[in-house]
């Protein structure tokens, strides 16, 4: 549980960058909602840590169509994992109790 903690933030330099939007969503916040120029256009990225949870647990628990989420895909062509089913769960298990301690 300990490695699993920091494993997420310790591939991301060693060919684990596909994750690396995963571990968050910024979205702005505005003190007074008047204060937003009208031209922003502020888009939150396709890939962050609410579809990588969701994700993940609808592989943990075979919910759907989870082997054609954009997360189970990465996560398998992954070179540690390299397509190996326990691998990537493994991982997936490892991103996701990292991923809590992101949003805790």
């Amino acid at each position: 549980m300990v490695e699993c903690t920091t494993y997420a933030d310790d591939i991301k330099y060693h060919g684990g960058a596909y994750q690396s939007q995963w571990h968050f969503l910024n979205i702005p916040y505005y003190d007074d909602p008047g204060s937003k120029p009208s031209d922003y256009k502020f888009k939150a990225p396709t890939h962050n840590i609410t579809e990588a949870m969701d994700g993940i647990v609808a592989w943990l628990n075979k919910k759907g169509s989870y082997k054609n989420s954009y997360i189970y895909k990465s996560i398998m062509n992954d070179n540690h994992v390299k397509g190996n089913e326990h691998l990537g769960l493994s991982t997936a298990l490892r991103f996701l109790i990292h991923f809590v301690g992101d949003i805790h």
